[in-house]
């Protein structure tokens, strides 16, 4: 009698045992998978930021090229103006010229 008692306790702790251990498992799997999908939101974080690093070079050297371009345009517009304001003395004194002779060509 003494006998048959001592297999089923043995059965019971070693089903206990493998129950424990499937439990375990399942836990380590649990957290395997969220470790694994914070890994996947880390590695997406990753690349949006060095995206991120890469869009925002290109906007500074935009922006370089930008202020390149607004002062190229600033000192066109000084020559036009410069242009300008010399072919402006350049007809008053030829319709000054214009006007004497014509003048002149009256009078005489």
């Amino acid at each position: 009698m003494g006998n048959s008692c001592c297999p089923d306790q043995q059965v019971d702790k070693f089903t206990e045992l493998q129950t424990s251990i499937a439990l375990q498992e399942q836990a380590i799997k649990e957290r395997m998978d969220k470790d694994k999908e914070q890994l996947a939101l880390l590695n997406q974080r990753r690349m949006d930021l060095l995206q991120n690093q890469r869009d925002l070079e290109q906007d500074e050297q935009r922006q370089k090229q930008v202020q390149a371009l607004l002062t190229q345009h600033d000192k066109l517009l000084q020559k036009q103006g410069s242009i300008e304001h010399h072919i402006q003395e350049e007809c008053k004194e030829a319709m000054q010229t214009q006007k004497e002779q014509s003048e002149g060509c009256v009078v005489s």
